[in-house]
């Protein structure tokens, strides 16, 4: 996705919304008259909690239990922690807002491994955001998330 923006940036568009199949996008400047991209940001449950608008930026959001099997009516997520080698059991999801499509992917997969110990990580990339949603619906933002991203909480969520 990096690399795609490179291409736009030097073909002149300044403005684009780049898409990679939902969990990863880069706000390419701002759609016209607007300061930035709108996009939704969804749960663990696949329901949209809030909104944020981005330039020049990337989002992606990893989950727990996008992909999954059951053994013994347990749920086992995808995304194995490498600590343990167990797979991830909690339903969560991570959202990262960076200056890159790289850093962003990179960070939402330890954010759903370790859960809210893992928002600490955010703060050692610079100009990076981020939000996770753990098993219990609780929404847990970085220190300048609802700042930065214009964070808006749908009601009820």
């Amino acid at each position: 996705m990096d690399r795609v923006v490179e291409i736009l940036r030097a073909a002149g568009v300044t403005g684009a919304l780049i898409n990679f199949g939902g969990s990863s996008i880069y706000a390419l400047g701002s759609p016209p008259g607007e300061k930035g991209w709108a996009l939704g940001i969804k749960g663990p449950d696949d329901r949209i909690v809030g909104a944020i608008h981005l330039r020049d930026q990337a989002v992606s959001t990893s989950g727990s239990m996008g992909r999954y099997w059951e053994i013994a009516g347990n749920r086992y997520g995808h995304l194995i922690n490498p600590k343990s080698g167990l797979p991830v059991t909690e339903l969560r999801s991570a959202t990262a807002i960076a200056t890159t499509a790289t850093e962003a992917e990179a960070l939402t997969k330890p954010l759903v491994l370790l859960g809210k110990e893992g928002m600490a990580l955010t703060n050692s990339f610079p100009r990076t955001e981020s939000l996770l949603i753990s098993e219990d619906g609780q929404i847990h933002l970085s220190d300048g998330f609802v700042s930065a991203m214009h964070f808006q909480r749908l009601k009820g969520r």
